[in-house]
């Protein structure tokens, strides 16, 4: 006979003399000695039949392992990773003026490892947005990636390109990476020491909420919300109490035509109520609140 049948034949028969050494002493009321002993044997027989992985099976378990982690941070990072950043100057002149012309000519291409970065820390539930942070100085870019958990990490052009070199090689894997702060102390993440958070660090932890809200006025107000493509918008603060979201889209026009429009959006910081939108397109300035 094979070992590799009379090893679970081995295993069933023991199982059995377990059985009898335990259950059958108790049926019959017997204090005798030898049918312990062969229940502690078979005890020990049982464990040592128990058949072992093989080195070919540990790689195995291994590698479906790891490929099972690089799977799961994908899925945390694909709300980002799924439409790809696209940086123009036109859009984003700061920007460029704070990296700089190489750096700018780079962002679109890292900006997924720095969500891959946010993704597999356990401390990520699911990656939001990520977009380059005003913490960015020449050659020298830093993305904020917030994750639906309300935590920020920021993420330096370093760590996303060794992110992007393990996605290519298909071993991302889980960190216990810490967030560098949350929706509620944003200040950490500029490195200053304090404990209150200004109006505008507040404004900054919603901007996701913001534009979301934003987001469903603007399908209510175009002539056809299933043609939409909106671009990535752009952020600032204006006197500490109002946040304004600019965002480029696309949508049909009641001839059927694609036109790029841009919609302003105000927001009063103290009671997050949008208090003015605007679409500016083609054929002017259009106001609706």
């Amino acid at each position: 006979m094979e070992l590799t049948l009379l090893t679970p034949v081995l295993f069933l028969l023991l199982l059995l003399a377990c059985f009898v050494g335990v259950i059958y002493p108790y049926l019959r009321n017997s204090k005798r000695w030898h049918f312990a002993l062969a229940a502690v044997a078979s005890f020990i027989g049982l464990a040592a039949t128990v058949p072992k992985p093989t080195p070919e099976e540990l790689a195995a378990r291994k590698i479906a392992e790891a490929r099972e982690a690089h799977e799961a941070v994908l899925k945390k990072a694909l709300p980002v990773t799924a439409t790809p950043a696209n940086y123009t100057r036109a859009e984003y002149g700061e920007t460029y003026d704070r990296v700089g012309a190489a750096s700018f000519a780079k962002l679109g291409e890292l900006e997924p490892g720095a969500a891959y970065v946010a993704a597999e820390s356990e401390e990520c539930d699911r990656v939001t947005t990520a977009m380059v942070s005003d913490m960015s100085s020449k050659g020298m870019p830093v993305w904020f990636v917030d994750c639906e958990n309300e935590n920020r990490f920021m993420v330096t052009q370093k760590q996303a390109e060794e992110a992007l070199a393990r996605h290519r090689q298909g071993k991302l894997v889980q960190t216990d990476l810490k967030p560098s702060c949350t929706f509620d102390d944003i200040w950490k993440c500029k490195g200053e020491s304090r404990s209150q958070p200004t109006t505008q660090e507040v404004a900054q932890g919603k901007e996701v909420e913001y534009a979301t809200a934003c987001d469903l006025i603007l399908e209510q107000v175009v002539v056809s919300p299933s043609s939409l493509d909106t671009k990535r918008w752009q952020f600032r603060v204006i006197n500490g109490k109002t946040a304004v979201i600019e965002r480029p889209f696309d949508s049909q026009n009641g001839f059927g035509a694609m036109i790029r429009s841009t919609y302003r959006c105000e927001i009063d910081i103290a009671t997050s109520n949008i208090k003015g939108f605007s679409v500016r397109g083609p054929m002017g300035n259009k106001k609706f609140i």
